[in-house]
């Protein structure tokens, strides 16, 4: 028993009561022992208070048959309560702060430190002073707040927890836990900032299971100075970090057909999900949590040792990998998996941590054969297709293309009634399942596209896209339009206007096959066409976010192609260009990689 607890009874020991701190024998005046009270002239034992009675934090004590404070509970190791602050303050910290230019954003050295082991836990501890005024003749007074720096190394699996706690005059301390090159110009990392907040003064926990080996920093500040409101910081503004280590909690399973699934984000797992049989696709429908506050997801997939296979960055977003073919459609939080065994890692930010849960949808869809597009079969047409509406109106058609370096193909959408809730959205889907491009005749007053796409297997969804009962039909007819057959490949160096390459025109459609590195997420490419005339240009690149700017001999942009949805949508600029006049394309991927890419001009 902890001091507390035998001061506490003393003090009832010393207290006039019936009941006494000695033996239970009778004397003159009736005294009754431990657990007993007086009734009718007889020692009877006390009702029995049942431990669950007791509020968090608190623990039953059978002597005083009372709920006590448990001070093991109420503070993280390493801690201890202090009664007149009625809070947990470090018994002691761990790591210090040893220098305030620590902030490694602005160049500062980071406190180095070594994570815990599993079981185990350390704690950070500093103080935020004063923000910084720096007057910029260009901008006017300039206000860095105090953010504090930890860096540490990460191997993936790990799981931490994180608890701040504001000591002091701090109002609410914060933190966030980011990759130590997210501020780099070339970031390589696709692990998510993550947020330790709590919007109510309260002190933030976080989870945090790492995706990646690497370094990692561990920002620390006030809560306004983080999320960019007003500065503070000041004399005894100060603030203590714990960081426990945590053994990786069991993968969650969700077996193909399951209904929801209710996933607790307490503790960050992986859901594992089998892929479908070749004949069918993998539907997951992943819903919104159930808590209010700020909720920014992030979707991860994994292969089966836990790797990263591709950061589904937004709910919007769709990325690819190496034949998985992983889609979220452009309309809605459903996700596709079609063929293999992946694992989902989910995780919201949310003010005040990660406690949560979220549902999850897993179905399957079959999928129709259309044959072979090309040259010998230019055309395939299929006729009073039903479609249901809600949540299953999702039909899926598989074809091939008959051209090896890929080929220019037009989806044309008819026979719908316009005036019903009937909205027939089409899209064009690569080998990869990765979003090509779409029709929606009822929203764009277009009812068919035409696009690249690179020779082998394509996919064609077609869904509903308002609400209403029961089923309908319409028509579609997917047609080869042209191969392409002129292929260039990239010449390095190209990253830049000064050293663009020269691509002809002179046969036309032309295409680029071309990869960019790790470090260099910029090509260009300089065109100068023989005659007036409009030209369309199409960035291609499976497996990661393509964008296209299309500048004039000056450097000065005219035209930009990019969905702003992170996917590897085909990305597209048609602009008029006068002949004889030089023009530069600029391709950018919006994440670090060694990712391929084909530039096609027709």
């Amino acid at each position: 028993m902890d001091n507390h607890k035998l001061a506490l009874l003393a003090l009832l020991c010393l207290a006039p009561s019936a009941v006494h701190c000695g033996g239970d024998e009778e004397e003159a005046t009736l005294r009754c022992g431990d657990g007993t009270q007086e009734k009718d002239g007889a020692c009877v034992a006390l009702p029995a208070l049942a431990p669950r009675e007791c509020g968090q934090g608190t623990v039953y004590d059978e002597a005083t048959n009372s709920c006590l404070p448990d001070y093991d509970v109420l503070c993280a190791e390493g801690m201890l309560f202090d009664e007149a602050l009625n809070d947990c303050v470090p018994a002691k910290v761990d790591y210090p702060e040893a220098a305030e230019d620590n902030d490694p954003r602005a160049g500062g050295t980071p406190l180095g430190i070594t994570l815990p082991e599993v079981g185990k836990t350390i704690t950070v501890g500093g103080q935020i002073d004063a923000p910084t005024v720096i007057d910029d003749p260009s901008w006017g007074d300039k206000v860095w707040p105090d953010i504090d720096g930890v860096e540490f190394e990460a191997k993936a699996g790990q799981v931490l927890r994180l608890e701040g706690t504001s000591l002091g005059a701090l109002p609410s301390v914060a933190f966030m836990v980011v990759p130590s090159d997210l501020y780099s110009e070339t970031p390589t990392s696709l692990s998510p900032v993550r947020y330790g907040l709590a919007a109510d003064g309260r002190n933030p926990v976080r989870y945090v299971r790492f995706l990646e080996d690497g370094t990692y920093w561990l920002l620390i500040s006030d809560k306004d100075n983080l999320v960019g409101l007003e500065s503070t910081g000041g004399a005894d503004m100060k603030y203590v970090v714990a960081l426990s280590s945590l053994a990786p909690p069991p993968d969650a399973v969700a077996p193909l057909g399951s209904e929801v699934v209710d996933n607790i984000l307490d503790e960050p797992s992986f859901t594992k999900i089998d892929g479908a049989a070749p004949d069918m696709v993998v539907l997951l429908e992943v819903g919104q949590p159930k808590v209010f506050g700020m909720t920014i997801r992030h979707l991860f997939l994994l292969d089966e040792n836990d790797a990263i296979v591709r950061r589904l960055s937004d709910t919007r977003a769709i990325e690819l990998f190496s034949g998985k073919q992983v889609s979220l459609p452009m309309d809605s939080e459903r996700m596709v998996l079609a063929q293999g065994t992946l694992k989902l890692f989910l995780d919201y930010e949310m003010w005040g941590g990660n406690d949560a849960d979220y549902p999850l949808l897993v179905s399957e869809q079959k999928v129709t054969e259309l044959g072979k597009i090309g040259k010998s079969s230019p055309a395939v047409a299929k006729k009073d297709e039903k479609l249901k509406t809600g949540k299953q109106g999702l039909n899926v058609y598989r074809f091939d293309v008959d051209a090896a370096e890929g080929a220019f193909i037009r989806l044309r959408i008819d026979d719908f009634d316009p005036g019903s809730k009937h909205r027939p959205i089409g899209v064009i889907r690569d080998s990869h399942y990765g979003l090509l491009g779409y029709v929606d005749p009822v929203g764009t007053g277009e009812n068919e596209v035409e696009l690249f796409i690179e020779g082998g297997k394509g996919y064609i969804e077609i869904f509903n896209g308002e609400s209403g009962g029961g089923s309908y039909s319409y028509d579609f007819t997917l047609e080869f339009v042209e191969p392409v057959t002129n292929v260039v490949a990239e010449k390095e160096p190209n990253d830049k206007i000064g050293n663009a390459q020269v691509l002809s025109l002179s046969s036309l459609p032309v295409k680029v096959e071309a990869q960019l590195a790790t470090t260099d997420l910029t090509d260009v490419y300089q065109v100068t066409p023989a005659d007036d005339g409009e030209f369309t240009f199409y960035g291609y690149a499976p497996l990661c976010d393509v964008a296209l700017t299309l500048y004039d001999k000056s450097g000065n942009g005219l035209d930009m192609g990019d969905d702003m949805f992170g996917s590897p949508w085909e990305e597209t600029i048609t602009h008029a260009l006068t002949g004889g006049q030089t023009y530069y394309l600029e391709v950018r991927l919006w994440q670090a990689g060694e990712y391929p890419y084909a530039l096609v001009v027709r």
